[in-house]
């Protein structure tokens, strides 16, 4: 048994939580926070980092996105960097080296097949876009016949659950996003090997080593997303250009591209956007009769989902437009910016807030959204604006998302810059205004879908790249 302080109580700490081992002890926890200080979590008081010299412990987890900034923090205190763990170092360390298999439902492939046999490696299996997007890869390679697995470090239940659902195996190894002998020896049997997302870096550098790899790229630029800074200074080592020379590395869009050619200039030439399944033909009743148009945000409201410029945009608005229109935001209201739209938005009429949705209530409410509105500072691609042209909806789009690059203004759809709250207004007013061009736009967007973004072309580029890697 080890005996363990935590440091940080914020949302790592609530992760932490889940894989933290029964064999060793919490016995201090700590924040930087001083309101925090006093305050009792699971038992534990909250102390001040400068109270660890009164604490006997083994080792100090680190729980935050900037671990690297607490590791520096402690290191100045003289604490040894042996007593120092990050949550994936613990992990590696309480973790037995195997991998776990959970079988797909049913076999999607007979077992002699011509196609190859392609392993997807991802972050934990979650309802978040680079995970979909990695899900949608899986699928549109197996409807062209080739045999696909899905791994991560961990997932959750019911995501892994539909995945086995539509036929994909998926295995869990807690090492990852270390490469352990175990997950070697049982990857022996794959072609090729397809790693999502920057924060598994060290996956990928290690797995081209063995395998033909693809690294799928999509994450924000350092402005906005902790991504890059996080994994560069716990993987330093990595951060290496010579350790990615047999990588095949593409992103999801120019501004993927661009964000990780500024640390590794040149590096990324091609970009692979990914295609989502057409639900437009599900048979989901119309949410109700209405009278206005529904403007609609959809997301977790944050700083750089930037959903404050739509109140700003609203009291620009002429009265006659403004008495028109209904702005729902979708998603998570409950972080610390969405309290404060809350208490901006309080007594506005005109907006609603509806909470988060599953997948199957958002897809409800499609059927009764006039406009979908992307108000990014920075989006690297948009599922959501995405699923917006799917289902032949007018979409608003922030010029700093990878969707902006596929709108043609005024045909398939709008852009807008998402520092200009009167440009948006503007945008608005259009809009409502020109409803009898809604049908024309609408029927373009969906054209957009299809031509760029459904399974069956995304299926193909996929195999295109496959060929430019030797499969």
């Amino acid at each position: 048994m080890s005996r363990i302080v935590l440091f940080g109580t914020g949302a790592y700490y609530r992760k932490f939580k889940a894989m933290c081992s029964a064999e060793d002890k919490v016995v201090g926890l700590i924040d930087n926070n001083a309101a925090l200080w006093g305050q009792c979590m699971d038992g534990v008081v909250v102390n001040a980092p400068d109270k660890l010299c009164e604490m006997s412990y083994d080792y100090i987890i680190l729980l935050s996105a900037k671990a690297y900034e607490m590791k520096e923090q402690l290191s100045e205190m003289n604490i040894p960097d042996s007593q120092m763990l990050y949550m994936e170092e613990y992990r590696s360390l309480r973790t037995e080296d195997k991998v776990t298999v959970f079988p797909a439902s049913f076999s999607a492939h007979e077992e002699k097949t011509g196609k190859g046999n392609i392993l997807f490696v991802s972050t934990d299996l979650d309802y978040n876009g680079g995970t979909i997007a990695v899900f949608y890869a899986a699928m549109a390679l197996q409807s062209r016949g080739y045999r696909v697995t899905l791994a991560a470090p961990a997932g959750n239940s019911r995501f892994v659950r539909e995945v086995n659902e539509k036929g994909i195996t998926v295995c869990l190894s807690p090492l990852l996003p270390l490469v352990s002998r175990a997950f070697c020896d049982w990857m022996s049997p794959f072609d090729m090997v397809f790693v999502n997302v920057f924060q598994m870096l060290v996956t990928a550098c290690e797995i081209s080593l063995l395998k033909p790899t693809v690294w799928w790229i999509h994450e924000c630029s350092h402005k906005y997303d902790g991504h890059y800074e996080r994994t560069r200074r716990i993987y330093k080592e990595y951060d290496d250009v010579s350790k990615m020379e047999k990588l095949h590395v593409v992103a999801v869009s120019e501004i993927a591209k661009n964000n990780f050619n500024y640390f590794y200039p040149g590096r990324i030439a091609e970009c692979l956007a990914y295609g989502i399944p057409d639900e437009r033909g599900t048979d989901v009743p119309v949410v109700s009769a209405k009278n206005k148009v529904v403007l609609a945000v959809i997301g977790a409201m944050s700083v750089r989902k930037n959903q404050k410029i739509l109140l700003r945009a609203l009291e620009r608005l002429p009265d006659e437009v403004a008495r028109q229109v209904e702005i729902r935001f979708i998603g998570d209201s409950n972080t610390q910016y969405g309290m404060e739209v809350r208490a901006e938005a309080k007594g506005i009429s005109q907006i609603k807030f509806l909470g988060v949705m599953n997948r199957q209530e958002v897809a409800q409410q499609f059927r009764d959204i006039d406009v979908l509105i992307c108000s990014s500072l920075e989006e690297t691609m948009s599922i959501t604006v995405t699923e917006g042209m799917m289902f032949g909806k007018i979409c608003l789009v922030s010029k700093n998302t990878g969707m902006a690059e596929y709108i043609t203004e005024g045909k398939n759809g709008y852009v807008f810059d998402p520092e200009d709250e009167q440009e948006l207004a503007d945008r608005i007013s259009d809009i409502v205004s020109k409803c009898d061009e809604w049908e024309a736009i609408e029927k373009r967007a969906r054209e957009t879908y299809e031509a760029d973004f459904s399974m069956e072309v995304f299926g193909k580029r996929l195999e295109e790249l496959l060929g430019k890697v030797g499969i």
